[in-house]
């Protein structure tokens, strides 16, 4: 028993992921009528804060991204399901079904 939390406490986590999260991202989210900030950004998902919203993992989502890259300004309709919800942190993350870039 000792041996295995040793070798918890010594040895990195492994990433879970499929693909690597984004570094910060200027864009917000516009879910159910509200805009909230995201968190992080990769090609399979994504993270937002400050969402209060009464949703719960497996719940499909239609919102609007609105992101600025290179100074440019792009804006488009996704389609998620929710993968977790921290109701203290009011964060939420999904992995999309559709984009429509």
């Amino acid at each position: 028993m000792v041996f295995s939390l040793i070798r918890r406490i010594t040895s990195p986590q492994p990433e879970r992921r499929l693909e690597p999260r984004g570094t910060r991202i200027d864009g917000r989210i516009a879910l159910a009528g509200r805009s909230y900030p995201l968190k992080d950004w990769s090609r399979r998902g994504f993270s937002a804060v400050g969402v209060g919203a009464e949703l719960y993992p497996g719940d499909k989502i239609a919102f609007t991204v609105s992101v600025t890259l290179e100074e440019e300004h792009f804006s488009f309709d996704c389609a998620a399901v929710v993968v977790w919800v921290d109701r203290e942190r009011k964060e939420l993350a999904g992995v999309f079904t559709d984009l429509d870039a």
